[in-house]
């Protein structure tokens, strides 16, 4: 409603496409994962990918039927993420464990233990305010988050198309300075 009052444009997550997700194991990828669509309905790669608990990963390359998804939990995942409350920045780092690091945290950290992290939406691929889990402090001491995704066996998906905010203009015009003055300024008489 304020957005519309306003008229500002929001960061609306498109219709997309539900689908089923199927685990594999192999590939180039520690954690990937394979849905039942593609390019014939729509899919391209950097596709979010979500159920209704919370993000699942994005597409990383897609067939006439089929699209491989990069898991949050693959060594090469990367996610900007916010504190729901602190609204403090980091980014989620797959590390083929169950519970993704928490990195470039604030020093000292400003997320809290047990805070609800959503997509950020800073990296104009991710759609602000997707679920992504709880941030806990796992037995190796490091911020690490509880995925929201993993609370039950993946199932039903939505394939979605990412936020793509366009690029700023390569070139950047510098406004016009008026020149110094000829005369040289007055000496300061304090006294």
């Amino acid at each position: 409603a304020y957005e519309r009052l306003y008229g500002i444009r929001g960061d609306g997550i498109g219709q997309g496409v539900a689908t089923r997700i199927v685990s594999e194991t192999g590939g180039p990828f520690a954690r990937t994962g394979i849905i039942g669509a593609g390019r014939e309905q729509g899919v391209g790669v950097n596709w979010i990918v979500f159920d209704t608990r919370g993000l699942v990963g994005r597409v990383i390359a897609v067939g006439a039927h089929t699209s491989r998804v990069l898991l949050l939990t693959d060594g090469d995942s990367r996610v900007p993420v916010m504190g729901e409350t602190t609204r403090a920045r980091a980014i989620l780092q797959g590390d083929k464990t169950a519970a993704p690091l928490l990195s470039h945290l604030n020093l000292p950290p400003i997320i809290r233990e047990d805070e609800r992290l959503l997509t950020s939406g800073d990296d104009g691929l991710f759609p602000r305010g997707i679920a992504v889990g709880v941030a806990a402090t796992g037995p190796d001491g490091r911020m690490r988050v509880r995925l929201a995704s993993d609370r039950a066996p993946l199932d039903f998906v939505r394939a979605v198309p990412p936020t793509s905010f366009p690029a700023p203009p390569d070139t950047v015009t510098l406004p016009a300075f008026a020149p110094p003055p000829a005369e040289p300024l007055p000496a300061s008489t304090a006294g």
